[in-house]
C-alpha cells in the first residue's frame, strides 16, 4: 500500500475553489430551500460551515481546552458571491494559524485532539460535504478531484476503503451514499482528526452520549 500524503492547506484551499465554483450555480430562489433530509436551509448550512472553520481556527489558535462561543449575524438575502467569500475567508484564517503554529500543537473538539493537519481535514470536509449537501438535489454537478479527496478521506475517515473511488467513499463514510460491497456506515457515522498514530485500527461511531457542543450549533442574531 502506498504511503499516505498528508493532507495540506493547498488542499483545504482547492476544496474551497471546487465549493464555489458548485455554489456559483445556486440561484437566489434556492437559497431559502431546504435539501432532502435536512431540517436546515441551504443559506444556514452554508453559515455553518464559515463558523465552524472560524471555530477551528479560533480552538487550535488559542490551545482551547473546551468549546467557545462565536455569535454570527444571520441575514436572509446574503448573495451566493458573500457566502463563498466567507467561507475563503474562514479557511484562509484557518490556514494562517495552522502555518504560525507547531505542527505538533493540539487543540479541544468533540472528536478528538486534532494538531494541525487534523483541523485541516475537519475543514476540508465540512466544506466539501456541505457544498454536496448543498447542490444535491438542484442537478449542479460536484465530484472534486479525486486526488484532494483521498488525501482527506484517508485522514479523516481513516478504516474506509482505499480501493475505491474517493469521492463516493467519502459520501459513504459520512452515510450521504452507498459503496458497492460495504456495508451502510449509518448515522450514528463518525471520524478521526486526532493525529493517526493514537488511531486503535478499529471503525469509530458516534458514542451514545455523545451531544454537539456550541461548536456545531452557532447561536444567530437577526440585525
Amino acid at each position: 500500500m502506498a504511503a499516505r500524503q498528508p493532507l495540506t492547506a493547498d488542499d483545504l484551499r482547492a476544496c474551497v475553489d471546487y465549493a464555489g465554483t458548485a455554489l456559483d450555480g445556486v440561484t437566489d430562489a434556492q437559497w431559502d430551500g431546504k435539501p432532502s433530509g435536512s431540517e436546515w436551509d441551504r443559506r444556514r448550512i452554508m453559515r455553518h460551515v464559515t463558523w465552524a472553520v472560524l471555530a477551528y481556527g479560533s480552538l487550535l489558535a488559542t490551545r482551547a481546552d473546551g468549546p467557545i462561543d462565536f455569535i454570527l449575524v444571520a441575514e436572509r438575502d446574503d448573495p451566493t458571491v458573500y457566502t463563498v467569500n466567507r467561507m475563503r475567508i474562514a479557511s484562509e484564517l484557518l490556514i494562517g494559524v495552522t502555518q504560525g503554529v507547531e505542527p505538533t500543537v493540539r487543540a479541544w473538539h468533540p472528536r478528538g485532539r486534532p494538531d494541525s493537519e487534523g483541523y485541516l481535514a475537519l475543514a476540508a470536509s465540512e466544506v466539501l460535504l456541505h457544498v454536496y449537501d448543498v447542490v444535491k438535489d438542484l442537478g449542479i454537478e460536484f465530484d472534486p478531484d479525486p486526488d484532494v479527496v483521498n488525501r482527506v478521506v484517508q485522514r479523516y475517515f481513516p478504516w474506509a476503503p482505499h480501493d475505491t473511488p474517493p469521492w463516493p467513499t467519502m459520501l459513504w463514510a459520512s452515510n450521504r451514499g452507498d459503496l458497492p460491497g460495504h456495508e451502510p456506515i449509518g448515522p450514528d457515522w463518525w471520524s478521526f482528526p486526532s493525529p493517526l498514530e493514537e488511531w486503535d485500527g478499529q471503525l469509530k461511531k458516534r458514542p451514545v452520549d455523545a451531544k454537539l457542543p456550541d461548536i456545531g450549533r452557532p447561536i444567530y442574531t437577526q440585525l
